[in-house]
């Protein structure tokens, strides 16, 4: 990648195509050779008739200019500029992303799928190789993660999802620990932001084992942005029992909570509140009568 500061260039040989242009300009404005003049008598009935349409010698000179600027446009947007490149990734080894995909992921999936873009277009531009690396455990036998071309890595974001259940950062250690590359790694751990909620000494070793690969950077939704997880519901009388955890433990905080029919319509709300450094509340959803005659 050329680099010019304020704007690069992904693929930096194409713009050799710029050199070009001067034999472009004298291409278009060549004058082509002039018609041989034959004497025809009968050609006389025509003298008397008006052109409808008259042709140049040569080509307008505002008319070579936009043709040739339409060309470098091109020409530029071939080598793919980038404007306002980001600083280059850590080191000479691969771009490995640690994606939380547990149930405090859910909140913010869609900021965390984002800055995983964003770093795997950074990884492409510098031809690196990725590696997606997921913390969840999978529902069926876990494949072990492999280093494929940032491109290629992309486009797999697409089939990522958050999972209903905890996530086991030290079963996802051993898959990251066994990718095989050379060089100093740039791993970005995109966490879920329950690290409140984990055992620190857990914590402590899955960042450490992480630092051994190379640089390690944390990105997190901040705080108040965690996820909330309702657990199952018990059924008391006429109403059900809830119990919402969230993730860590932030200061006080209220939300709302809808039961939601098979038809879409609302069937009842509850407010709950967590308390300050509390990740559990507790209330309860009242049930309408027509669903009490069915308990």
């Amino acid at each position: 990648m050329l680099d010019l500061g304020l704007i690069a260039f992904a693929n930096p040989w194409l713009l050799l195509g710029l050199a070009s242009l001067p034999i472009l300009w004298l291409l278009l404005r060549v004058t082509p050779p002039a018609p041989r003049r034959q004497i025809f008598p009968a050609i006389r009935l025509l003298a008397g008739l008006k052109a409808r349409e008259e042709t140049p010698i040569r080509t307008p000179w505002w008319l070579v200019l936009l043709r040739s600027v339409a060309i470098a446009l091109v020409i530029l947007g071939l080598a793919r500029p980038v404007l306002n490149p980001d600083e280059r990734l850590y080191g000479s080894g691969p771009l490995i992303l640690v994606l939380d995909d547990g149930w405090a992921a859910a909140r913010g999936w869609s900021r965390r799928i984002a800055a995983a873009e964003h770093l795997l277009d950074q990884a492409a531009r510098e031809g690196r190789m990725a590696a997606i690396v997921t913390t969840a455990p999978q529902t069926s036998v876990a494949q072990a993660s492999v280093l494929l071309p940032a491109s290629e890595a992309r486009r797999s974001l697409g089939g990522l999802e958050p999972k209903p259940w905890p996530v086991d950062r030290l079963a996802a250690l051993e898959r990251i620990e066994a990718l095989d590359f050379s060089g100093s790694a740039h791993v970005v751990w995109l966490s879920d932001g329950q690290l409140g909620s984990a055992e620190p000494r857990e914590l402590v070793t899955f960042a450490e084992r992480l630092q051994k690969l190379g640089r390690i950077d944390l990105l997190d939704d901040g705080a108040g942005a965690s996820g909330r997880l309702i657990l199952p519901p018990e059924i008391r009388g006429a109403s059900l029992a809830l119990r919402v955890e969230r993730a860590g433990t932030q200061a006080p905080e209220s939300l709302r909570v809808l039961g939601i029919g098979t038809d879409g319509g609302t069937l009842s709300v509850t407010d709950l509140t967590f308390e300050a450094a509390e990740s559990l509340a507790e209330g309860e959803l009242k049930l309408p009568s027509e669903l009490r005659n069915r308990i």
